[in-house]
């Protein structure tokens, strides 16, 4: 059996993402030997999918220490730690972003905060060298057409080409509004949100291409919530500005876990950890809302710790 992990995206609300991870490579469990120790999300699991916040968690823990490439850079105790500390840096906005004018002309954050935080985790390493099978969706405007940045294949196998994992999480952060466009190879990419926050079906085919005979463990971070509550008054264009991204992100999430769990057979597990926060906005950067989002990843780890570790005494 092999096992996946998929983490949706939801900008900040990456933190009770983090939290539910920490509790994972903090408890001691059994290696393919029988081993009981401590391990790390890379040597636990045979695919890591990740959108957004989501891809660029996935990036950094299966990034290899410089002098040892078969041992983990990063934890997610360190990760969650660069998360809680760079928030403010991340969406860090000028006076000038703040107003509504600016903003129907440039995104509400440059990228500088973004890619220093994505810096401290990921580097300069190229995908190739991740330490387990990881993939980001990201949409290419370039070309009009949803990208996978997989560790183990090339988006565009051109003679010379090389990716590294940091563009690979900024492309597939660069949400609308919020940030500006990544670019790679004069082509233009934006966050993976927009077809698929919750990447989940996306995992689930890629896995069933790469193993076609073996059954899935499947374990999704479930920090986005779907398409929030709201009211629309009038319809018009100023109407739906603000809404348009919260939506789009939200309704596809919502039909990507029913697509999820219809692509199940009998022989696979199928496991969904809710840490929703409707109440945090996905670009929040005050400190009691980050301690919230440490709360709700600790309650949802703890609640769901027994059907955690069946996920992963699958495949032992």
């Amino acid at each position: 059996m092999k096992r996946i992990l998929v983490i949706e995206g939801g900008g900040i609300k990456g933190i009770a993402a983090l939290e539910v991870l920490r509790k994972i490579e903090a408890e001691p469990l059994p290696d393919q030997y029988g081993t009981i120790k401590r391990q790390r999300i890379s040597g636990l699991f045979d695919l890591v999918v990740g959108t957004s916040t989501g891809g660029l968690i996935a990036w950094a823990l299966s990034v290899p220490q410089r002098d040892d490439i078969g041992t983990p850079a990063n934890s997610a105790a360190k990760i969650l730690e660069v998360y809680k500390t760079q928030a403010s840096e991340i969406f860090k906005a000028s006076w000038f972003r703040r107003r509504w004018t600016p903003r129907m002309f440039v995104p509400k954050y440059s990228a500088k905060g973004l890619k220093r935080a994505a810096e401290k985790v990921v580097g300069d390493t190229m995908i190739d060298k991740a330490l387990c099978r990881v993939m980001t969706p990201a949409w290419n405007l370039t070309d009009a057409r949803e990208e996978m940045f997989k560790s183990w294949k090339k988006p565009h196998p051109k003679k010379g080409e090389e990716f590294q994992m940091i563009d690979a999480a900024l492309a597939t952060s660069a949400a609308p509004t919020f940030f500006p466009a990544h670019t790679i190879s004069k082509r233009q990419y934006v966050d993976g949100g927009l077809f698929a926050n919750d990447p989940s079906p996306s995992a689930i085919a890629e896995a069933r291409v790469m193993w076609p005979d073996e059954p899935l463990a499947v374990l999704v971070l479930d920090i986005g919530g779907g398409a929030p509550k709201m009211e629309v008054k009038k319809g018009g264009i100023f109407d739906w500005l603000k809404k348009a991204p919260t939506l789009l992100m939200g309704s596809g999430q919502s039909y990507a876990r029913y697509l999820g769990e219809a692509m199940m057979t009998p022989k696979d597990s199928y496991f969904r950890v809710l840490c929703h926060s409707h109440g945090v906005e996905m670009d929040s950067s005050d400190p009691e809302e980050i301690e919230t989002l440490c709360r709700l990843g600790k309650e949802a780890a703890k609640k769901n710790w027994p059907m955690i570790k069946e996920v992963l005494s699958h495949g032992l």
